[in-house]
């Protein structure tokens, strides 16, 4: 069964949170608090990644989030950032090598629409009505992100 991926609140607004949730045979999401958005969006700029801070910042948390519910399924996700698919995708195998994971995911992009699981999912997160599986920490996507050895 395929697993479908939506956001809610986008990583470049830094003035929300974001949540990013997956659905259907497995449920699951994860929170990057508008504040954390803020600090990495500032380490962005001062190592003049700014251009590219919502496609890679996207990429770590979907990472984070299929490694938290380890997920080996065929995942679709949502088209958030139109044009760069495959920048994405090839960040998120990067990121799920890098947290060690080292079975194949087949990652494809659609959009999965208002009446997904998934988006259903994130708004009921962002709403805590759902508690999410994980809050992201500032540390956790640097270190990721810049493969920087804890």
């Amino acid at each position: 069964m395929k697993i479908e991926i939506d956001q809610s609140g986008k990583i470049e607004q830094t003035n929300l949170n974001s949540i990013i949730a997956l659905s259907n045979n497995i449920k699951g999401g994860i929170i990057l608090n508008r504040k954390i958005k803020r600090q990495l969006q500032n380490y962005f700029r001062k190592n003049k990644k700014s251009r590219v801070f919502s496609y890679i910042v996207f990429s770590a948390c979907v990472a984070i989030l299929l490694k938290e519910l380890k997920i080996t399924q065929k995942v679709i996700i949502d088209l958030e950032y139109l044009g760069y698919n495959k920048f994405i995708k090839n960040h998120i195998l990067l990121y799920l090598k890098r947290l060690g994971i080292k079975y194949p995911i087949t990652i494809s992009f659609a959009s999965i629409g208002k009446r997904s699981p998934a988006d259903d999912l994130a708004n009921k997160i962002g709403k805590q009505k759902i508690k999410p599986i994980k809050k992201i920490n500032y540390n956790e996507v640097i270190h990721l992100v810049f493969h920087i050895k804890k």
